[in-house]
């Protein structure tokens, strides 16, 4: 189903230059209260004040640290590429020089650290810009790089002057770093300078710990049947793990399970009905080839039927094209291991079964749909692995345009709304007029107008005469289980590109 929402007209794009980079991992956003707020850690391999005038040397804890002068904003204002002034009193003259003068943008901008050293370990210390201006003093900003769009730090300040640590491999002599806008009043992103340092790289250090997301076999599990996902605790920040299964020898069980896609637990033949216990030995080896070995019990539950078979929608718009999907089928099941297949079955309730088919554990249009207010009935049944079913019928009232966009605000601030993390991003509200439920599985939402597919709606459902809030933060997160939803853009009360 490609349907929309559209979100009105407003306009944006930015061009980012590609280039060889890696990932920074930020830490958290601190405030700037002093000189010594500088992070010494390493070998200074430069420092940059963002304007065109003077090159203060600053004294840090013993280090005199030169901040040369460098406009390293496009030329975008009709300032030229910063602003000098007001940028407030940390009792260190030379420091107030780097923080009186900043260079911004009035979008999302990027500068190239250049000259670096593949394969050596990198920090960089952005230093927001400086700026007490009534006008400014609230607007926020944020780090990022050019290789992972997800790798972008909190918002730090202006007035506070608000700071960002963030560490990386080189992965060749040049990394990108991007400037965005603030979750929380993102205009003109701007930064008065930066610190470089190389550092060492973190002691090695051996994982600590596997976990195993599930440990419970239901009965005659099938060959290839997913058990659980591995993950590994490891001091080493960032570290990667590869899993692998310890003294088979002892634990001939070993030989009854694959890990697969590198961390999948699956079952590699039949399993035993219930009562039957998998004992196995697990090690996780990380990059320096240090490894964690630990034992896991892997026990079948007794065999028990689904107790319920859910439905995430109750109406279909008339405009869904064969193909399209209308709703989830999810399955209660006292069986925390058990997985489903779903099935249309002849019987008592259905009359419209020929119209859809099922595809996974969703239902999709197969056939014409009746007129506009008609109501159809389905039958279906839930199978689990052990071949326990139950079977259930549903309506589905066929609807117009069954969600509209009710309101939307591109400036959080006056009446803010929290997110999960304490941010107050944008957010679009959504309503559904109508009487009965209505899955959004299908439905798009976007910033551009060009592109009416960028972010997919999760398969969620609003409830008759129901309202759902989704956050415009550029988060990206789709869960499925009642947190908040967050879309891959976000808007701007200036006016931007949405569709």
């Amino acid at each position: 189903m490609n349907q929309s929402l559209l979100l009105g007209a407003l306009a944006f794009a930015w061009c980012l230059s590609q280039s060889v980079a890696a990932p920074v991992t930020w830490q958290a956003p601190f405030n700037i209260t002093a000189a010594s707020d500088i992070d010494t850690s390493g070998t200074l391999v430069e420092a940059k004040n963002a304007t065109d005038g003077t090159s203060p040397t600053v004294n840090v804890g013993g280090e005199a640290i030169l901040f040369e002068a460098v406009a390293i904003a496009p030329n975008n204002t009709n300032t030229g590429t910063f602003f000098t002034g007001d940028g407030g009193d940390t009792g260190d003259a030379a420091f107030n020089t780097v923080l009186d003068s900043h260079s911004y943008s009035g979008s999302e901008w990027s500068f190239q650290l250049t000259g670096l050293s593949p394969g050596a370990d990198y920090q960089i210390q952005i230093i927001g810009g400086g700026d007490t201006r009534g006008c400014c003093s609230s607007r926020n900003q944020r780090g990022g790089d050019g290789e992972s769009p997800e790798n972008i730090s909190g918002d730090f300040s202006r007035s506070g002057v608000g700071s960002v640590v963030g560490t990386f491999t080189a992965a060749g002599a040049t990394q990108t770093i991007r400037l965005l806008p603030g979750i929380n009043d993102g205009t003109d992103p701007a930064i008065s300078g930066y610190v470089l340092r190389a550092v060492a790289p973190p002691t090695p250090q051996a994982p600590t710990d596997i976990a195993l997301s599930n440990t419970d076999l239901a009965p005659d599990t099938a060959a290839n049947t997913l058990v659980g996902i591995l993950t590994t605790t490891d001091p080493n920040p960032g570290d990667t793990h590869s899993y692998s299964f310890a003294d088979t020898a002892s634990f001939p069980d070993n030989n009854l399970f694959a890990i697969t896609n590198g961390n999948q637990l699956r079952a590699a033949s039949a399993l035993g009905g219930f009562g039957n216990r998998y004992a196995i030995r697990l090690r996780t080896t990380d990059g320096d080839q240090l490894s964690y070995e630990e034992n896991f019990d892997l026990n079948v539950e007794a065999a028990m039927p689904p107790s319920a078979l859910d439905f995430s929608a109750t109406t279909v718009l008339l405009s869904t094209p064969v193909g399209g999907g209308v709703g989830d089928f999810s399955t209660v099941d006292a069986n925390s291991a058990d997985a489903h297949s779903y099935a249309l079955v002849a019987g008592a309730g259905d009359a419209d079964n020929g119209r859809f088919a099922i595809s996974g554990a969703t239902l999709e249009v197969a056939g014409a749909l009746p007129g506009l207010g008609a109501v159809m009935s389905i039958r279906v049944r839930t199978t689990d692995l052990s071949g326990l079913s139950i079977e259930a019928n549903f309506s589905l009232a066929v609807v117009g345009a069954a969600v509209r966009i009710n309101e939307f605000l591109a400036d959080n601030t006056s009446t803010p709304l929290a997110d999960e993390d304490g941010d107050t991003p944008d957010w679009i509200e959504l309503h559904n007029p109508n009487g009965g439920s209505a899955s959004l599985s299908g439905w798009y939402l976007t910033d551009d107008a060009n592109n009416l597919t960028k972010w997919q709606l999760p398969a969620v459902s609003i409830p008759g005469n129901g309202y759902l809030v989704i956050f415009a933060s550029s988060k990206d997160r789709k869960p499925t289980n009642g947190d908040n939803l967050h879309t891959n853009f976000s808007l701007n009360a200036a006016g931007d590109c949405a569709a």
